[in-house]
């Protein structure tokens, strides 16, 4: 999550939970971050806490979810139509990225 990201979801710089870690970007860029944020991520009905590490760099997504919160959920994701399904008690659910996700 970036600190852009941060502040407009609200999320109070207090907080932060002061942690840095190297993290290596897309061009071979390296960031440190400032530390992590646990949210209480709620997506189309899937809720759950989430750790979320704060970076300080111009991205073109809002938040990464990783691996292991898409195993938990059962869900699947797809690259090509920028979407992610899960079936989560008895429903299924279709979650779609920004309406335009490469503007």
């Amino acid at each position: 999550m970036s600190w852009s990201t941060l502040k407009v979801a609200e999320i109070l710089e207090t907080n932060v939970i002061r942690q840095s870690i190297g993290i290596n970007g897309f061009a071979i860029q390296s960031f440190s971050t400032f530390g992590y944020v646990m949210v209480d991520l709620n997506i189309r009905g899937i809720r759950s806490p989430t750790h979320f590490h704060i970076i300080d760099a111009n991205t073109f997504y809002h938040l990464l979810i990783g691996r292991p919160w898409v195993h938990r959920h059962e869900a699947i994701l797809s690259t090509l139509y920028q979407c992610m399904k899960a079936h989560r008690r008895g429903r299924d659910y279709n979650i779609l990225t920004s309406k335009y996700p490469f503007s």
